[in-house]
């Protein structure tokens, strides 16, 4: 019992650490993006992108922001983030 509230103590400080700093670059407080490294595609800044987003699932708590509208801003925040131009 020891070594697993040993092994849990060090999983949880390592989460800590390593956790990164959300950005909102565009739509401040919604749709927040991280940075990464590593990432393997990247979006051509030159080119002109249109994002469709069909609103079609029912929302079970209604005081929350719809799930769908955050990962289309989460989409534009991701974007504008790795140099595509705002343009909203």
């Amino acid at each position: 019992m020891k070594y697993l509230f040993t092994f849990s103590i060090i999983i949880f400080t390592s989460c800590l650490i390593n956790a990164q700093e959300k950005l909102f670059p565009v739509i401040k407080g919604y749709g927040a993006v991280e940075p990464v490294a590593f990432e393997t595609i990247k979006p051509d800044p030159n080119q002109e992108y249109k994002l469709i987003n069909e609103l079609y699932a029912p929302q079970s708590d209604k005081k929350e922001l719809y799930g769908r509208l955050d990962y289309a801003v989460r989409i534009v925040n991701a974007h504008v983030l790795q140099g595509c131009h705002k343009k909203i």
